[in-house]
């Protein structure tokens, strides 16, 4: 694939998501979907190149923005498992371009996970 073939949605998924903090437990995340943000946690560290993502609750988001300094994460994923299929996660892994994606997804494909911050943003555009 070209750069001339990554569509303009993509850009900014693209340009974010290159591996920027090595994941942890607990950690934020975001995940990018075309110009979509979703925040993330890191539930399990498998190995340094794959990781098992999950959703963030909105509380623990709320909680998150008021002080992220403080947020604690590994606190926070201990709830989750009670909270049903959603939050048990998707197994992502370090791409050779420097990117995390789904577990068997191609490299310039969606859903791409940044570490160290969370966000949510929706596009009101769609």
């Amino acid at each position: 694939m070209t750069v001339s073939s990554i569509s303009h949605a993509c850009i900014n998924e693209v340009m974010n998501t290159r591996a920027n903090e090595t994941p942890k437990v607990g950690m934020p995340a975001t995940m990018f979907v075309g110009s979509d943000r979703y925040a993330m946690i890191v539930l399990e560290v498998k190995s340094p190149k794959k990781v098992i993502v999950t959703y963030m609750h909105d509380t623990d988001y709320e909680a998150y923005i008021k002080d992220p300094e403080h947020f604690d994460g590994e606190e926070a994923i201990k709830k989750y498992k009670n909270f049903g299929s959603y939050y048990q996660g998707t197994e992502y892994t370090l791409r050779k371009n420097g990117r995390w994606l789904p577990k068997g997804s191609g490299l310039w494909e969606t859903c791409s996970v940044r570490f160290g911050s969370a966000d949510n943003y929706r596009d009101p555009c769609f």
